[in-house]
């Protein structure tokens, strides 16, 4: 509703937003908790009384739901571990989660291990491999490819020990990023063609879309035609689209955007790159 800036409660008001602004993602998820219990107890005293305001209480939380696994998904997108899904995880463990993933964003490795050991120590539903995941995902954000690879080792013995496939197919795209990022076109494109027909075998709707973006990253890296370049760019859209992982809309207008700056497109590079939702 339209508040009065210069009115006590739009001051109030506004002295929140900025408040709010202020806080470390992990002390919103902290906050955001709390205010859920309190929220609850409330909608618990009005039931009776008023359907109403119960019925807007349940809108509010699940809008304050909403905003927070926004800020989540672009802590996860910024600290490159978006491809390892963490979705139960609260209490104390979301806390330390958050932590860790603000950490990597900002470059702190030895406080994003610190914050990662709290997280994993305090979720006993979480195995050894995500964890060991999720500390290659942090060493390859702040450039330690080789410990990112004995982590991933480490995983992959663990995973095949317990036949966690889908830790193996995660296992398998961590290190097609690393071989991307160190340039290796021969050894990106066979290692993107086996991610992908690991999701395909297991199902997974959203590792075969990021397959289909690294496969056509390690084309263009391989420097072949731009015919077969934008034929991959164009299947990793429509299974961005067509699947529903919207989350993964970031990393294709990124893709897009490079295959356009090499094949002479400037003005549609620069277009696709402003498509990423992190910049709209």
């Amino acid at each position: 509703m339209p508040l009065d800036s210069e009115s006590v409660f739009g001051i109030f008001v506004r002295r929140c937003c900025l408040a709010f602004d202020q806080l470390e993602f992990h002390q919103i998820s902290a906050l955001f908790a709390e205010w859920q219990q309190a929220a609850e107890i409330i909608g618990g005293d009005i039931r009776d009384t008023d359907d109403t305001k119960e019925r807007l209480a349940q809108r509010s939380r699940v809008e304050a739901e909403e905003v927070v696994e926004q800020h989540i998904a672009q802590l996860e997108a910024g600290a490159g571990t978006d491809v390892v899904r963490q979705d139960y995880i609260s209490g104390h463990a979301r806390s330390h989660y958050l932590a860790y993933l603000s950490d990597v964003g900002s470059g702190e490795s030895e406080r994003a291990s610190a914050e990662l050991r709290r997280f994993f120590d305090s979720d006993s539903r979480s195995t050894h491999q995500n964890a060991l995941l999720h500390l290659a995902g942090m060493r390859a954000q702040v450039g330690m490819s080789d410990g990112a690879r004995l982590a991933l080792a480490e995983a992959t013995h663990v995973a095949r020990d317990s036949q966690d496939h889908a830790c193996l197919m995660y296992a398998q795209s961590w290190e097609t990023r690393l071989l991307l990022d160190e340039r290796s076109a021969a050894a990106a494109q066979q290692a993107a063609s086996a991610l992908v027909a690991k999701a395909a075998a297991l199902g997974d709707r959203e590792m075969l879309a990021v397959g289909s973006i690294y496969a056509a990253d390690a084309l263009l890296l391989g420097g072949v035609g731009p015919r077969q370049v934008f034929e991959a760019v164009v299947a990793a859209r429509a299974l961005v689209v067509e699947l529903g992982v919207s989350r993964l809309s970031s990393d294709f207008w990124q893709s897009s955007a490079r295959a356009w700056a090499q094949h002479g497109g400037a003005g549609v590079a620069a277009l696709h790159q402003q498509m990423d939702p992190r910049y709209l």
